[in-house]
C-alpha cells in the first residue's frame, strides 16, 4: 500500500531536516508551510508543498486530502519556540490548539500513525545531577516555563488521543538542536554565531544539551516506523 508522510513545520529548521530524511529514503513526502512563508523556497524538489495554517481547520482537511488507499504517517513540527516566561497567546494557540486540530485531523483520516514533536521542556526539570526520562503523562503546572508549559498540555492531549480515542502516537522530545538549515535564525544557531564573534554579553555556570538537528530529524524518521505506540523518545 502506498504510504505518504505529511510533515507540518516543513520549512522549519528541525521540519526540513525531517524532509530532507524522508526524501533521502524515497519516501513520498507532503510539508505543509505557512502562506508566503520566505524559507519555504530552501526546500528540497520532491516534496510536495502546502500552504497553510495548522490553526485552520479547513486548511488540514485539504492537508490531509489524498488519493484513495493512501495510507497517512503524520509528524507533526510545526510549532514556536518561545524563551519568554509570561503568557502568549500566539504561542499557545499554536503549540496547543495547533496540535489539537492536527489529532482531530488524525483521527478522522484514521492515519497509521502521529509522531508528535514535543520537547525535552515537557518533563518536568529534576534537581542536580538527577537523570531526566520520558514520560507518558504531562502536568503543565509542574514545568517550569510557559513554552514548556504549552508542550506539556499538548503532548498531554496526544496521550489521551491514545488512550481513550484508539490514535497511534509516539512523542518525539527533542533536546536544544542546531546544523543547517536554519534559515530564520534560531536561538541556537544565534548563540553559536554570536559566541564565535564574541558578542555575548556575559557567561554563566551550567550547560545545556545540543544536538545536530540531522541526527534529531533521522531518529524522528525513524520513530514512524519502529517507535511503540504510546511511547516517547529523548532525542539528544
Amino acid at each position: 500500500m502506498t504510504v505518504k508522510y505529511l510533515v507540518t513545520g516543513a520549512a522549519g529548521s528541525l521540519g526540513s531536516s525531517i524532509v530532507r530524511s524522508l526524501l533521502a529514503q524515497g519516501k513520498d513526502v507532503r510539508g505543509l508551510v505557512l502562506p508566503g512563508d520566505p524559507t519555504a523556497k530552501y526546500l528540497p524538489e520532491g516534496v510536495e508543498l502546502y500552504e497553510g495554517d495548522v490553526l485552520s481547520v479547513t486548511d488540514l482537511q485539504r492537508f490531509f486530502t489524498v488519493p484513495a488507499g493512501t495510507e497517512i504517517i503524520v509528524i507533526h513540527a510545526a510549532g514556536i519556540v518561545s524563551t519568554e516566561w509570561g503568557y502568549s497567546r500566539k504561542v499557545y494557540s499554536v503549540n496547543v490548539h495547533g496540535t489539537r486540530n492536527i489529532v482531530e485531523q488524525c483521527l478522522d483520516a484514521h492515519v497509521r500513525r502521529l509522531v508528535h514533536i514535543s520537547s525535552v521542556h515537557a518533563i518536568p526539570e529534576l534537581p542536580k545531577g538527577q537523570t531526566i526520562t520520558e514520560v507518558t503523562s504531562f502536568n503543565p503546572d509542574a514545568i517550569i516555563g510557559f513554552y514548556g508549559k504549552t508542550k506539556a498540555e499538548a503532548s498531554q492531549f496526544v496521550m489521551d488521543a491514545v488512550r481513550e480515542r484508539g490514535l497511534d502516537a509516539v512523542i518525539i522530545f527533542p533536546s536544544g538542536m542546531c546544523g543547517p538549515g536554519d534559515f530564520a535564525g534560531g536561538y541556537a544557531t544565534q548563540l553559536l554565531i554570536d559566541s564565535s564573534n564574541n558578542k555575548l554579553p556575559a557567561g554563566i555556570q551550567g550547560g545545556y544539551d545540543f544536538a545536530d538537528v540531522r541526527d534529531v530529524a533521522a531518529g524522528i524518521v525513524a520513530a514512524c516506523e519502529r517507535g511503540r505506540k504510546g511511547e516517547g523518545y529523548i532525542l539528544g
